[in-house]
């Protein structure tokens, strides 16, 4: 993305370079991770319209964040398959419960 001038409506809204109304985006790059920015409002197509929201990160947040957010996203990945597991040892214990009563009972 470019960096553009500024455009404000008399409403005080940003414009974007394609006359859209401009949206406030997160960058999630490793150079500027959860950084806020105003681009343009359609996704695929649009201009390069990019104003900056945040002030630059230090580099100890520059490092930090994306760690982070790459340990998130691999905690978040595990989840299904210990649900899974989850799931088969309830039932394993569910089983264990019923010898157990039918053992003393029996």
């Amino acid at each position: 993305m470019g960096f553009s001038k500024k455009f404000f409506l008399p409403t005080g809204h940003l414009v974007c370079d394609c006359k859209r109304l401009a949206v406030v985006r997160v960058e999630w790059s490793d150079l500027d991770p959860s950084r806020r920015f105003h681009g343009c409002a359609k996704d695929e197509g649009g201009c390069d319209f990019k104003l900056w929201e945040d002030p630059p990160m230090c580099y100890r947040s520059r490092v930090v964040i994306p760690e982070l957010r790459d340990r998130c996203e691999k905690l978040e990945a595990e989840i299904p398959e210990l649900m899974l597991m989850v799931e088969f040892l309830s039932e394993k214990v569910k089983k264990i419960k019923q010898l157990r009563l039918y053992c003393c009972v029996g």
